[in-house]
C-alpha cells in the first residue's frame, strides 16, 4: 500500500510540474482547482526554513512506523499504516530529490492551503489510526496468529 500511494503521490507531482503552468486550472467552478505550488515548509506553510528538520523527523516516523508494522497483523491497521507511510515517503522524496528541496502541491479547495496526493494520504491514514485506537481494534486479528496484542492498539 505504502508504496503504491508513493508511486501515485510521485507520477500526480511529475505530471503537475510537466502540465500545470503559472495558471490556475478549475474543475469545478471555484470548489477545486489545480493549482502548480511549492512549498518549503510544513502544512500551512509553517516553518518555511526547516527543510532539514522535516527530514529528520520524515525518518524517525519511518523507523518507527517500519519497526511497528511487525506487530500488525490487522488488514485495517495495515490499510491506514499504509496510508501515512506513503504519505511520508512522497513528501520526504520531494524534499531529497525534486525542484529544490519542495514539496510540490497542485490541489488547491476554497479555505485550505493548496496540497498534494501524500498530504492527502497522511491525513486519511491519521484519521483512520486515531480511530482504531478509540475504538481499541487490535493489531492483530483472531485469525492471524501469533501471541499478543489481542486486547487492543498497546
Amino acid at each position: 500500500m505504502a508504496f503504491m500511494i508513493f508511486l501515485i503521490d510521485d507520477v500526480s507531482k511529475s505530471v503537475a510540474v510537466k502540465f500545470l503552468g503559472s495558471t490556475p486550472v478549475h474543475l469545478i467552478g471555484n470548489f477545486l482547482t489545480l493549482h502548480l505550488s511549492s512549498n518549503a515548509g510544513a502544512a500551512f506553510g509553517i516553518a518555511q526554513r526547516g527543510r532539514g528538520i522535516f527530514i529528520a523527523i520524515a525518518i524517525g516516523a519511518l523507523a518507527v512506523l517500519l519497526g511497528f508494522t511487525r506487530y500488525v497483523r490487522s488488514y485495517t491497521w495495515a490499510l491506514f499504516l499504509g496510508l501515512v507511510l506513503g504519505g511520508i515517503l512522497g513528501n520526504l522524496s520531494d524534499r531529497l530529490f525534486r525542484r529544490g528541496g519542495m514539496v510540490v502541491d497542485w490541489i488547491e479547495v476554497p479555505h485550505w492551503p493548496i496540497f498534494n496526493l501524500a498530504d492527502t494520504s497522511l491525513v486519511l491514514g491519521v484519521i483512520g489510526i486515531v480511530i482504531l485506537m478509540l475504538r481499541n481494534t487490535p493489531l492483530r486479528t483472531k485469525d492471524s496468529g501469533g501471541a499478543g496484542h489481542e486486547g487492543g492498539w498497546r
